[in-house]
């Protein structure tokens, strides 16, 4: 009987470098952004994830929901509508290379005191 393996390799849309010394480059695959994140992104949305990926203003432990993932969290881009930062959140011990898993405005990180702050 023969073994049937098959590999599925991800397209990268964009790799971005950080300055987060665990985490030096994230991967964004493009089944992610058409799929995962479909609905969730507008025009710029890419360019915003990559500028926050490589120059966040701070970077948080994750929240409850993804406690694994670090949060990438640009403080100089608020939703216009409710003034909450715009977030990147990355999967760091993903294979092969740490992996953007969700991105958006997000509430959760409009205050930071009770974040674990990372980075700076």
């Amino acid at each position: 009987m023969a073994t049937i393996t098959s590999v599925v390799l991800r397209e990268p849309l964009f790799i971005a470098a950080t300055p987060y010394p665990g985490v030096q480059k994230v991967v964004c695959y493009r089944d992610t952004w058409h799929f995962r994140l479909a609905g969730k992104t507008w025009p710029g949305a890419q360019e915003l994830a990559m500028t926050t990926l490589a120059s966040p203003s701070v970077i948080c432990a994750g929240n409850d929901m993804n406690p694994g993932n670090l949060v990438y969290v640009n403080t100089a881009n608020l939703s216009p509508n409710s003034g909450h930062p715009f977030v990147v959140f990355v999967a760091p011990d993903a294979n092969p290379m740490p992996t953007l898993t969700w991105l958006g405005y997000q509430h959760n990180f409009a205050n930071l005191q009770n974040k674990t702050v990372l980075w700076p």
